[in-house]
């Protein structure tokens, strides 16, 4: 998705873990976690040079319907100085018996998340 802001700019949301601060008031006005109970996820990459972050569930989630891997990516690519391309990819392993489950890998939330987040910083910067 083209984003038009520098990498590094876009790269301050993406970065942080708590990015969800940004995405889920746009959905919910108040969220109490008590304990969760559909997946556990781990930040397995920060990479503040590449501007790359990478989780994958641990728990829970993807994994009870087969799946032995799945790795969400989000990037910001510099595009130029003003300007870049935010990617987010889905990397997964399925077992073959359970390969019906396909379906349940999709990038739809993390393009709602790339969208929350360019508009979130488009305000940012017409309060500037």
């Amino acid at each position: 998705m083209d984003a038009n802001m520098p990498a590094t700019e876009a790269w301050q949301l993406y970065g942080r873990v708590d990015l969800k601060k940004v995405t889920v008031p746009k959905y919910l006005a108040k969220v109490e976690i008590v304990e969760g109970s559909y997946f556990k996820e781990k930040f397995t990459k920060v990479d503040d040079e590449k501007l790359v972050k990478e989780t994958e569930v641990t728990e829970r989630g993807h994994l009870d319907y087969g799946f032995t891997l799945y790795r969400i990516r989000f990037e910001c690519i510099p595009k130029t100085q003003n300007s870049c391309i935010t990617r987010t990819t889905i990397e997964y392993s399925i077992k073959e018996e359970t390969v019906d489950n396909i379906g349940k890998a999709t990038i739809v939330p993390s393009i709602n998340i790339m969208k929350d987040v360019a508009d979130y910083l488009i305000k940012q910067r017409a309060t500037v």
